[in-house]
């Protein structure tokens, strides 16, 4: 994801709060145990992209033309003394004319090819999920709090060979913070 280096002002409870980055919110997103540290409550975003990359300077098995849609979300709310945070991102990507690499990726490392099978398209959808609950005993001195993180990825081919890959995985968490 490339950074984002322009001002962003979010609106909470009455007053303005300027952020250099997005940078920042995903800080808070990614280290759930410090949400009781944001000097915000109750808020949210979406964010929505497209992007389409084509051209005739590319290696022989990448795509001759992928097309990315995204729509993500993200936001904190406090309900009675849990503060509650949590994320969703749909990610569908289109692949034309992609030679079977046999990997998720075409940037991930593979063995070398005699030659590049038949082209074809490939369809790929991620779905990632989150949500933490933290809660503060004796005044911010000690953080408790839970979360999850669900992501389900299903990949496909619509030219022979046609392999699909599906992965699924959950991954709970429980964190403790002792000041």
């Amino acid at each position: 994801m490339a950074q984002d280096t322009t001002n962003t002002k979010m609106l909470s409870g009455g007053k303005f709060v300027l952020f250099n980055t997005m940078n920042e919110i995903e800080f808070y997103a990614n280290h759930p145990v410090l949400l009781h540290q944001v000097p915000f409550t109750n808020f949210g975003f979406a964010q929505l992209s497209y992007n389409n990359t084509r051209g005739l300077f590319k290696k022989t098995q990448e795509p001759e033309s992928t097309t990315q849609l995204a729509f993500s979300s993200f936001g904190i709310r406090d309900v009675k003394r849990l503060r509650v945070s949590g994320g969703f991102t749909y990610e569908k990507e289109w692949q034309f004319g992609a030679r079977l690499a046999h990997r998720y990726n075409i940037n991930d490392p593979s063995p070398y090819y005699l030659f590049a099978q038949k082209p074809g398209n490939w369809d790929k959808v991620n779905y990632i999920l989150s949500g933490d609950i933290t809660t503060d005993l004796k005044n911010n001195k000690v953080i408790i709090g839970a979360g999850a993180d669900y992501i389900a990825r299903q990949n496909y081919r619509s030219t022979d060979p046609r392999p699909q890959i599906n992965v699924f995985s959950f991954k709970p968490r429980v964190f403790l913070d002792i000041n």
